[in-house]
């Protein structure tokens, strides 16, 4: 008598749309329209002189305040306003803001350093720098409020700007920290934005 074997074979298909797996997305186009680039550039520098006096000898630092007693003469005659130049788009009105004053420091190592809340002088003309340098300021604090001015129908605006009295200011004057002849470098960050 014969023996039958059932072998019963099992077969899944599974039958699926690529759609069914599909995903979508979005991507973002952000494309600017902007004014003409506001660019600065330095003319000159500000420059003041520290002449020692003939037979001083300063064995540590002092207040400019006190400049008779160590100098020749008063600092603040001898300044020389720094100077620069904005190009941006024509007859615009910008903002100019002090934003940061660096303390000047000599290689050496000593610095002259702000007792107070220094103040910049800040004046702007669209000739050119000597007529910028001819104007008068009440001074400009540290993020005080931005200096309103237009650039000329070139797009041009000249900036200058100086230490508000680093002598005789009731606030704000300077302060060595110890004599040291040589150049004192620092810096006096300014931003310009369309207003």
């Amino acid at each position: 008598m014969q023996k039958l074997k059932l072998i019963t074979i099992t077969s899944v298909v599974t039958l699926s749309s690529v759609s069914a797996f599909a995903g979508t997305g979005t991507g973002t186009a952000e494309i600017a329209a902007t004014p003409p680039a506001l660019s600065i550039v330095e003319i000159q520098p500000y420059k003041m002189t520290l002449e020692r006096k003939a037979g001083a000898s300063p064995t540590s630092g002092f207040s400019l305040k006190s400049w008779s007693t160590h100098l020749a003469q008063n600092p603040e005659d001898t300044a020389q306003p720094g100077c620069l130049k904005v190009q941006g788009d024509i007859a615009k009105n910008v903002g100019i803001t002090i934003t940061n004053l660096s303390n000047p420091t000599a290689p050496g190592g000593a610095t002259l350093s702000f007792s107070g809340t220094p103040k910049v002088n800040l004046t702007t003309s669209t000739v050119d720098c000597a007529d910028a340098i001819s104007k008068t300021s009440a001074g400009v604090g540290i993020n005080a409020a931005p200096v309103s001015a237009t650039t000329s129908s070139s797009g041009e605006l000249y900036i200058a700007w100086s230490y508000r009295q680093p002598a005789t200011a009731s606030s704000g004057f300077m302060q060595l920290s110890a004599w040291e002849e040589g150049i004192f470098s620092g810096t006096v960050d300014i931003t310009v934005d369309y207003q």
